[in-house]
């Protein structure tokens, strides 16, 4: 099933959710036609990373790759399920927290569900991209926010 569109109508622009989608959209396209080098190593989540020492990987590094990795889609179809989903869902739950409060959250539930990755899995050789796990954060929150909500879907 895919979602088309939920009931619970929008009295505002979405600005955090269209800023959201505008950088996934130019970082895309950026490094699409600019790809040089191991992309996805450097600034993608690599949880084993984590256990390495100093020396062969920086603390900065370890800890930018937290926010970098949500970033970075491997084609543009994963780009846009990602930030159709977020536009979807995004609006609702931007309109009830406001738009500030709306990017730190999406910001913090993709650190978050790096965290969990790496609790999950701290050995994993390969890195982690893409914003799904923020977006599936901001799911969850539509579901909290409005959980008698219906959602238009097409089989």
């Amino acid at each position: 099933m895919f979602p088309l569109k939920t009931n619970i109508p929008v009295t505002r622009f979405a600005y955090g959710v269209w800023l959201i989608i505008l950088i996934n959209i130019v970082i895309y396209i950026y490094f699409r036609i600019n790809f040089h080098g191991l992309l996805f190593a450097d600034h993608g989540f690599l949880p084993l990373k984590l256990s390495m020492p100093s020396e062969i990987v920086s603390i900065s590094e370890k800890m930018s790759s937290f926010f970098t990795y949500m970033f970075l889609h491997s084609s543009f179809l994963h780009t846009a399920v990602n930030m159709y989903f977020l536009y979807i869902f995004g609006k609702n739950v931007e309109e009830y927290l406001g738009s500030v409060k709306f990017v730190c959250l999406y910001i913090v539930l993709g650190v978050m569900a790096a965290i969990t990755e790496a609790f999950m899995m701290p050995s994993l050789e390969y890195p982690i991209i893409g914003s799904s796990g923020a977006v599936a954060g901001i799911m969850g929150l539509f579901i909290i926010f409005f959980p008698f909500s219906k959602i238009n879907v097409r089989l």
